[in-house]
C-alpha cells in the first residue's frame, strides 16, 4: 500500500505538459481570483464579503482537488497515518493556542447567522484547505527539495488569508495573525511528508477553525490583541 501511494505521488510529480505547470502556479491563480472577487464583494456586502470569498475560494480549490488530483488522491490523504504516533499528538497540540479565545469569547457565537456558519465552515473548510493546499500541491512539487515545497504552499496559504479575507477582515491581515498561519502551513507541511496522510492535520485545522471563533473575527466582531 505504501510503495503504491508512493508511485502515485511520483507519477503526479513526474508529470509534464500544461496540466501540471498549471497546478504548480495554481496557487498564484486562487490569490488572484481571492483578491478581485473581495474587491467585488467589498463594496456591496462590508464584512460580510467574507461569504462569497469563502464559496468563490472553495469552488477553485475543489476544482483542483478533483481535477488535479482525483478520488484516488482524496481516498490516500484520508488513510491512516504512515508514522509515529507522535506526529498526530504534535497536529493536536497546534490547534490548543486557540483554545482560550473559544473559552474567553464564546459570547460572540449568538445568533444563527453567526454560530450556524461557524460551524459549516469549521466542518468544511479544513477539508477543502488541506486537501488542496497539503495534499495537491505539495504532491504536485514532491520532486522540489522539501523544504522549498513547503514554504512555497505555505507562503501561498499565507498569501490568499491576506488578499481575501484580509480585504474586510483586520485581523487577517494583522502581521501576527499572518506568521501564525504561514508558521502552521510549514508545520503542517512537514507533518504531511512524515505522516503521508491528512486525516490529523484535517482534525487539527477544523479545531483551529472553531477555536479561533473564525466567522466573528471575519466580522469583526473580534479582533485578537496584536
Amino acid at each position: 500500500m505504501e510503495k503504491e501511494a508512493d508511485s502515485v505521488i511520483k507519477s503526479k510529480s513526474d508529470g509534464g505538459g500544461f496540466k501540471n505547470t498549471l497546478i504548480v502556479l495554481s496557487p498564484l491563480l486562487v490569490c488572484i481570483l481571492s483578491f478581485f472577487t473581495a474587491h467585488i464583494f467589498k463594496s456591496v456586502w462590508d464584512v460580510w464579503a467574507w461569504v462569497p470569498i469563502v464559496i468563490i475560494y472553495w469552488i477553485i480549490i475543489s476544482f483542483f482537488i478533483l481535477w488535479g488530483g482525483g478520488r484516488a488522491s482524496i481516498r490516500r490523504w484520508l488513510q491512516p497515518s504512515r508514522s509515529h504516533w507522535g506526529w498526530a499528538v504534535f497536529a493536536v497540540a497546534l490547534a490548543l493556542p486557540s483554545l482560550r479565545m473559544i473559552l474567553t469569547q464564546s459570547y460572540l457565537l449568538k445568533g444563527v447567522l453567526i454560530w450556524l456558519p461557524w460551524l459549516l465552515l469549521g466542518l468544511t473548510n479544513p477539508f477543502l484547505e488541506e486537501g488542496y493546499w497539503r495534499g495537491l500541491i505539495l504532491d504536485i512539487t514532491s520532486k522540489w527539495p522539501t523544504w522549498v515545497a513547503i514554504i512555497y504552499s505555505s507562503l501561498f496559504f499565507m498569501l490568499n488569508h491576506l488578499v481575501g479575507l484580509g480585504t474586510t477582515s483586520i485581523a487577517c491581515r494583522n502581521p501576527i495573525f499572518l506568521t501564525t498561519v504561514f508558521l502552521s502551513g510549514v508545520c503542517f507541511g512537514i507533518i504531511y511528508f512524515k505522516t503521508r496522510s491528512l486525516r490529523w492535520l484535517i482534525f487539527s485545522h477544523a479545531l483551529t477553525d472553531l477555536f479561533s471563533l473564525s466567522v466573528p473575527v471575519f466580522l469583526n466582531l473580534y479582533v485578537p490583541p496584536g
